[in-house]
């Protein structure tokens, strides 16, 4: 599901720029700033609310199937939902920071199969272990990366500002 949201980024960004279409969208008065920031609030936004609806829904299940077939040790309580619920947007908000990073890459080579490429390879980084442990477990390691995603996405911001598109 992440790496879909990936591909959708390197679509909406790095095959406007291939295709020359973007010359069209600079041409209007608007910054172009204001453009390419819009773009990717688009991205991370959606990004955001995919990963928060999909793991309330995984939650939602998983709270039906307890009452039929005990799953969790112990008693399923809302105490456990409200103790989750602040990682639970950290991680969905360090996600949508890290979507910048590929685009990073994507960018650099105007490839949206390096994109796609790079966007597999860190969401295996960050995905990689068994279901008690992975890296994007581990809360500061999510923002270090998040945060990094952040810079490499005003850089990218940056650059693209400069860029001469035509």
């Amino acid at each position: 599901e992440l790496i879909n949201k990936f591909f959708d980024l390197a679509k909406l960004e790095i095959e406007e720029y291939r295709n020359k279409t973007m010359n069209l969208m600079f041409m209007y008065p608007i910054n172009r700033k204001k453009i390419l920031m819009a773009k990717f609030i688009i991205v991370m936004g959606f990004v955001f609310v995919n990963i928060l609806i999909s793991e309330l829904i995984i939650i939602l299940v998983l709270a039906v199937i307890d009452r039929f077939v005990d799953i969790v040790a112990g008693y399923f309580t809302m105490s456990m939902l409200i103790s989750e619920v602040p990682k639970l947007f950290v991680n969905a908000g360090g996600a949508a920071l890290m979507v910048l990073i590929p685009l990073y890459f994507g960018v650099k080579k105007m490839s949206i199969s390096t994109t796609i490429v790079s966007s597999v390879l860190l969401v295996c980084i960050m995905c990689s272990g068994n279901s008690e442990f992975s890296l994007s477990t581990l809360l500061p390691f999510t923002i270090t990366v998040a945060v990094v995603g952040l810079f490499l996405g005003i850089d990218v911001l940056n650059k693209l500002e400069k860029q001469d598109v035509l």
